[in-house]
């Protein structure tokens, strides 16, 4: 191949590479952390899961750990119908939300105390299994959440939207197998960065036809 057309071949290649990165990206958990309970004194922390790895799973003894996850799941979606939730106040249908599945899955039984920011007000928290069933069409990710029935919080397990702080939830999870698992719903997410599959399909064609212009001219 002439080094011409394997230097545009490169430059192309990066280019769609960074243009897809971009094009999936999400920030709209911006940081969390362990307070107190046995995890924070085993070492555990608040981990955010982004970009999500290939494989991921949640919901099946997956982790083990002291560590709480959190990550995003649909984003900037406009309700089709209203959503009822467990903390904060039920969301009208034309409403648009971003939707955040939050993970505390340790090996044994463990409590953990913490807060996890994002950067929109948070609308509503979802900690039941009829609600979390409910509003599972914002779980469209590549993520296999598995034991759909053991999903929630019990009584000893507690979550809400700080008082000083729309944007940031406070927690008390004391969980075992298979964990504990609630959604967060924030308002639109400017850091949110949706995939368009449109400007995919533009941006490979124009590609394409970027290397048979360059192939032209280095046949001229």
């Amino acid at each position: 191949m002439k080094p011409k057309l394997m230097a545009s071949l490169a430059s192309l290649a990066s280019g769609l590479m960074m243009l897809g990165a971009a094009g999936s990206s999400n920030a709209t958990i911006i940081t969390g952390g362990i307070t107190g309970g046995s995890a924070l004194a085993e070492g555990g922390s608040f981990i955010y899961v982004n970009p999500i790895p290939v494989g991921f799973t949640v919901g099946n003894d997956n982790f083990q750990d002291f560590n709480v996850r959190g990550f995003d799941e649909d984003q900037n979606i406009v309700l089709a119908t209203a959503l009822s939730v467990d903390v904060g106040s039920n969301i009208a249908a034309g409403i648009e939300v971003a939707s955040h599945s939050i993970v505390f899955d340790p090996a044994q039984i463990e409590d953990v105390f913490g807060f996890i920011e994002f950067d929109s007000d948070v609308l509503g928290i979802i900690t039941t299994l009829s609600k979390l069933a409910a509003s599972d069409s914002l779980a469209n990710t590549d993520v296999a959440y598995l034991n759909p029935n053991a999903r929630g919080l019990e009584a000893d397990d507690s979550v809400s939207i700080d008082a000083n702080n729309a944007r940031r939830i406070n927690f008390h999870f004391r969980a075992s197998s298979p964990g504990d698992t609630i959604r967060v719903l924030t308002a639109h997410s400017p850091g949110a960065v949706p995939v368009s599959e449109p400007a995919s399909s533009l941006l490979i064609g124009a590609g394409i036809l970027s290397l048979m212009s360059v192939r032209r001219r280095l046949k001229a």
